[in-house]
């Protein structure tokens, strides 16, 4: 999994243990019986599971500087503004950021050129860091 040197350091400092991701997959419609609860569609087919480890690199062919194990991943149709608003601070400190502002602002960095990224559907994934 790919992170920013700044948040390499977040992680093994033990300030990060969770990212956003935008969703670059299919998203498949729940059955009708599901259809008005707080998941319309299917937690679909995110490349990260639970319970598997992945090598944290600061970028693609560069080589990985530690391990951590997803524990949890929730998909958000909405984007980042569907996260509730009682839980914004507390997964903008979890991201390894002082504010959901901070957050937002380096959400839109990254994906400013790409519209349908910054407020399309996202995994929010947890991990826990990997004690060699």
């Amino acid at each position: 999994m790919q992170f920013r040197p700044d948040m390499i350091d977040a992680i093994l400092a033990g300030r990060k243990t969770r990212t956003t991701r935008p969703q670059t997959r299919i998203v498949i419609p729940q059955p009708p019986e599901y259809r008005g609860t707080s998941r319309d569609y299917w937690d679909c087919d995110c490349m990260y599971k639970v319970g598997h480890e992945y090598a944290v690199s600061p970028g693609r062919g560069k080589k990985a500087v530690t391990r951590i194990r997803v524990t949890a991943v929730t998909f958000y149709q909405h984007g980042v503004t569907q996260i509730p608003e009682d839980a914004r601070e507390d997964h903008a400190r979890r991201e390894g950021f002082a504010s959901w502002l901070a957050f937002r602002q380096v959400w839109y960095e990254l994906y400013r050129r790409d519209i349908l990224r910054q407020d399309g559907p996202v995994y929010v994934i947890d991990f826990e860091l990997v004690k060699e």
